[in-house]
């Protein structure tokens, strides 16, 4: 379904309707709908004919006054006329032949055959291909495929339509300079609405089978696009492994950061999003002091959406020193050496660093105790029903200062909305916003100017990907 996704949002876009103009154009269209009336004609045996008098086909004598049926369900379904697996659902299989649907083709007979054929067969394909094409067009994939984090959410509150509506008047009633995203699987009925309100926009597509991916909007009369870059992480064999790439990619991200920032001048970074790790967890240590001993953790609670007892925090630091207790702290943290180089560069490297000093917007300024936790991070920024916490953070470095930001929901009141999104909110993961000043400095032509960044998610997707 991916694929046909594909080919609708490139041959129709975003911001109408399926037409009955785009149907020429639509050719993993014709070919799903050809692999679909294959394996699950309407009429199995079609339309049962009789014979007006005695005949012989192929030495099989036919007596007069016989009801006869074509076994449509067999012939689309015989490995001598479909070398590739006859039973498994292959659209591509229609590509570069001349297989079509008028029954000159014995392995396809959905509508039968002859003068005997469906008057009906044309009227019908355009009206399934119209259909079809409008409805997986519109359908919103994303968050229907991880409803089981949304079982207290009203159906109403995930379609795209309502998440859209209140998503664009909350981007747009912050009055940010600049916003990062993710999970955005809508894009361009975003970027619709954010030029309309002045903003500029890019997008960058998740890889593999996802339909996700990050996006940044800023205002285009306050600042200019010098540089943009993005990372593919499954290039890195980090696709899938939630584990690894939450300390490697954030690694690696700093990394990027830092050379842009020194290509640059040095210029302030600020560095948004949801990284899946909780403000006890070894990621916020290891993003908050710039380095993070990993033989300390479990790797597979390096996140802490697991626990966020202390007591998962593992050894001593003195203790490192004894090759024994080493190799006892790889079996139990399950840290192998590939694992290790992964994580770090190098499979004898422990020690994990970024160049980059970086800080807390929220935990930089005090807030309530209805909204904040010990570390000063918001009690939550997410809410469904597998989780409820915070995994979102508006982190910065030297050369800008925080000046407020926009506190979340308190906690209680966002537990009574059952699950996020809800009537008000389009997503399930709350708005980070902050303001943040420039600091004066030595450096030629700095002064104290005021940017306003927000931080916030829009689909369901739980999978891994940073705005930076």
């Amino acid at each position: 379904m991916k694929r046909l996704q594909e080919e609708l949002d490139n041959v129709v876009g975003l911001n109408r309707m399926v037409e009955e103009k785009d149907l020429p154009k639509l050719t993993y269209l014709v070919m799903v709908i050809k692999e679909s009336l294959r394996l699950r004609s309407v009429g199995p045996l079609l339309i049962p004919h009789e014979s007006t008098e005695d005949i012989i086909v192929k030495g099989y004598h036919i007596p007069s006054k016989s009801r006869i049926m074509v076994n449509a369900w067999a012939l689309g379904r015989d490995p001598n006329a479909l070398p590739d697996n006859a039973e498994e659902f292959l659209p591509k299989r229609f590509k570069d032949t001349n297989i079509d649907l008028r029954g000159h083709d014995f392995q396809l007979l959905p509508f039968g055959s002859g003068r005997r054929g469906c008057p009906g067969m044309h009227l019908g394909l355009t009206t399934i291909r119209l259909v079809l094409g409008q409805l997986l067009h519109c359908f919103d994939r994303n968050a229907f495929k991880h409803r089981d984090l949304y079982q207290n959410v009203d159906p109403l509150y995930l379609k795209w339509a309502h998440r859209k509506k209140v998503i664009s008047k909350e981007l747009v009633g912050w009055n940010p300079d600049i916003i990062c995203l993710q999970e955005v699987d809508r894009y361009y009925d975003l970027l619709k609405v954010m030029e309309k309100a002045g903003y500029a926009g890019s997008y960058k597509r998740r890889t593999g089978d996802y339909a996700d991916g990050c996006a940044m909007f800023w205002k285009a009369d306050k600042f200019r696009l010098l540089e943009g870059e993005s990372i593919e992480f499954k290039a890195l064999g980090l696709r899938d492994n939630v584990a690894q790439l939450s300390v490697f990619e954030i690694r690696l991200l700093l990394s990027r950061a830092q050379i842009l920032a020194e290509k640059w001048g040095n210029i302030p970074v600020v560095l948004a999003g949801d990284f899946n790790s909780t403000p006890q967890s070894a990621i916020y240590k290891f993003l908050a002091s710039s380095e993070l001993n990993i033989m300390l953790y479990d790797r597979k609670e390096l996140s802490g959406q697991r626990t966020c007892d202390p007591a998962q925090v593992l050894g001593l630091e003195k203790e490192l020193r004894n090759p024994l207790y080493l190799m006892d702290r790889i079996l139990k943290t399950c840290w192998t050496r590939e694992a290790i180089k992964v994580a770090t560069g190098d499979p004898d490297c422990q020690l994990l660093t970024h160049p980059l000093k970086l800080n807390s917007s929220y935990a930089a300024l005090k807030g309530s105790t209805r909204t904040r936790d010990l570390n000063g991070e918001p009690l939550a920024t997410s809410y469904h029903s597998k989780f409820l916490g915070t995994v979102d953070y508006l982190w910065y470095s030297d050369g800008v200062v925080p000046i407020r930001v926009l506190d979340t929901l308190p906690f209680n009141t966002l537990k009574r909305t059952g699950g996020l999104p809800c009537k008000k909110l389009g997503s399930d993961h709350l708005a980070l916003v902050s303001e943040f000043a420039f600091k004066r400095g030595a450096k030629e032509g700095s002064a104290t100017n005021i940017a306003t960044v927000s931080a916030a998610a829009t689909s369901s997707s739980r999978e891994d990907n940073k705005s930076t």
